[in-house]
């Protein structure tokens, strides 16, 4: 049983969380399972009597979803959630995001539909892409991967990007920085949920830095000639 469908199972209580996680054709499966499997964790942190747990489902409006790598996700059909995350995908120079996109136009949809309904919309590193195109980042200050921010304030010229922000939340949209800022995120949902407490063991379990409070110093422009050079 995968983590995703333990968490489901362990938290089938009415006043769970509802977390899913939009799938779809090459987003990064580790962004994908990351979350739930850190929910998973803060679940046995809690113990069986706290008072409310998670219920993550991985969802798709797709019948089939082969991610990154070539990994094949079970899916369920995209239904009403309290969260929605929406994972990022490989984003190389030579990409063409708006092909890509183009691609992803049932994602979008089905983001820009949860957002109406008042589902906290939240996406992992260049996720941000898809927010965008269903237009939830205007207006809004929002973080991405530090090496595309650029591309997305070009994109989006009202959507105010602070890249050295770890994560940003704006009016029920949330952002996350680079890949490793999910845990940042899903440490914070932890905190909300089931206090500060479990936040702080969840963390010092998986070995996950929960005092930080920005990437700054992590990007130095080396790397994004490195990139360029090795992709």
């Amino acid at each position: 049983m995968t983590a995703a469908r333990q968490a489901e199972h362990a938290a089938a209580e009415p006043d769970a969380l509802r977390v899913g996680v939009l799938a779809y054709p090459g987003c990064f499966a580790s962004e994908v399972f990351g979350v739930p499997d850190l929910l998973t964790m803060a679940g046995h942190v809690a113990g069986p009597d706290a008072p409310t747990g998670y219920q993550v489902s991985i969802v798709s409006p797709r019948r089939r979803v082969t991610a990154s790598g070539g990994t094949r996700l079970d899916v369920r059909p995209v239904r009403e959630v309290d969260v929605l995350v929406v994972p990022g995908f490989e984003l190389a120079p030579d990409t063409d995001l708006d092909a890509q996109l183009a691609r992803l136009a049932p994602e979008i949809a089905a983001i820009r539909a949860q957002a109406a309904t008042g589902t906290a919309v939240v996406s992992l590193c260049v996720g941000s892409f898809l927010l965008a195109q269903a237009g939830l980042l205007d207006r809004r200050r929002a973080t991405t991967s530090w090496l595309h921010a650029a591309e997305l304030a070009r994109r989006c010229p009202n959507t105010d990007v602070r890249p050295e922000h770890l994560v940003v939340t704006d009016t029920g949209v949330t952002t996350t920085a680079a890949f490793s800022a999910m845990y940042d995120f899903a440490l914070d949902l932890i905190r909300r949920h089931n206090g500060a407490g479990v936040a702080r063991a969840t963390a010092r379990l998986a070995l996950v830095d929960d005092a930080r409070t920005s990437h700054t110093g992590s990007r130095p422009s080396a790397y994004r000639g490195a990139f360029r050079r090795t992709t």
